[in-house]
């Protein structure tokens, strides 16, 4: 407990190695009475937000045409048009505690998207066609729930972000109902934000 006077501050320097969050509750009190609350803090944590290193959607119609240079990613089925983000993460540094991609929906959706791992790396927006395009994992990592047109939506992907390699993930469907996400080729292009224990 440290009690402090008018102009005076209190600092939290975590030990080596500590991740998470430390909350502190405070009782700030004068003439007039007292009150308390509380303040929760993540020491030691870098936050990074990685530019996508490809992005894109496959589609059915035209299976041989690539779109990545479009400024929306395409979700929709039938035809089946599906959107992929890959993001380098090498040289991150630390432990990943959480990891969410920022994404701009241009559209309402009354239901929204999920986010499903793709394992396969090795794509670029220039080369994914429909027909090579990798295969989501089938997993549901995250969900969207309803989505509001010029809203974003940050779907939490930590599971499947170790940190300092490539990460790469497809937005999947949950209806009928055509969704569409800004690329990187916009001015709200989709970042991940990841949270680490590095510096």
């Amino acid at each position: 407990m440290a009690a402090l006077g008018g102009g005076q501050s209190v600092s939290h320097a975590a030990e080596k190695g500590f991740t998470g969050t430390a909350t502190f509750t405070h009782t700030v009190s004068d003439e007039s009475g007292a009150g308390t609350g509380s303040v929760t803090v993540s020491p030691g944590l870098t936050q990074t937000a990685a530019a996508p290193a490809d992005d894109t959607h496959a589609a059915s119609a035209n299976a041989m045409t690539d779109r990545g240079a479009t400024s929306d990613l395409r979700a929709d089925t039938p035809p089946t048009q599906q959107p992929h983000l890959k993001f380098d993460l090498s040289g991150l540094a630390g432990a990943v505690t959480n990891a969410v991609p920022r994404l701009h929906a241009d559209v309402n959706h009354s239901v929204g998207c999920t986010t499903q791992e793709v394992f396969d790396t090795d794509w670029t927006q220039s080369t994914n066609t429909f027909n090579y395009a990798p295969a989501a994992s089938g997993t549901i990592k995250a969900s969207s729930g309803r989505l509001t047109a010029n809203t974003y939506m940050e779907p939490k992907v930590t599971s499947i972000v170790p940190g300092n390699r490539q990460v790469s993930f497809a937005i999947v469907l949950i209806n009928s109902t055509a969704l569409r996400i800004a690329s990187r080729e916009t001015t709200t292009p989709p970042p991940l934000i990841v949270s680490s224990s590095g510096s």
